[in-house]
């Protein structure tokens, strides 16, 4: 179950802001419409699958985002420090550190214990989910995802945020 505190409804305003942002007429994402020296927000991929690694930052980047990926959860914090993201996406299933001890260790640093963290995984079970929610995370979502369904969970998140 999710913390009260960290639960936040997806505002109307901010999914049609996102959503005209990121598409024009047809599904497609909306190429060279972003400005580069205005990102709609910074967001750190931590995933160990290059696929979907890439995937992921290409079409947040097209959607206005500044992105920065990473593979090797054993450089996590130095870039976090170094980025400062808005959001961090991360995968459970990392080679040296799963992602349940990276939101643990997030949680207790007084610097990233407000950081919002989206999970991207493949476990789809009920108690996958309630654990890492219980540990800190603000949403879930359970590959394979939509890339609307990416992009506008992270717009809600970082419109969170900034109430």
């Amino acid at each position: 179950m999710m913390p009260s505190s960290r639960k936040q409804p997806v505002r109307k305003q901010s999914v049609h802001k996102l959503l005209s942002h990121c598409y024009s007429q047809s599904p497609e994402p909306s190429f060279g419409q972003q400005s580069p020296n205005q990102p709609l927000g910074k967001v750190l991929i931590l995933e160990h699958d290059a696929s979907n690694r890439i995937l992921f930052a290409d079409y947040l980047e097209q959607c206005g985002y500044s992105v920065s990926p990473l593979a090797d959860e054993q450089q996590i914090f130095q870039r976090l420090a170094d980025y400062q993201p808005d959001v961090l996406i991360l995968n459970l299933k990392m080679p040296v550190m799963d992602g349940y001890s990276v939101i643990e260790q997030l949680r207790s640093n007084e610097t990233w214990k407000h950081l919002a963290i989206l999970v991207v995984s493949g476990y789809s079970l009920a108690t996958a989910k309630q654990r890492a929610y219980r540990l800190g995370a603000n949403a879930y979502l359970t590959k394979p995802i939509f890339p609307a369904e990416l992009s506008t969970t992270v717009a809600a998140l970082i419109d969170s945020a900034a109430v």
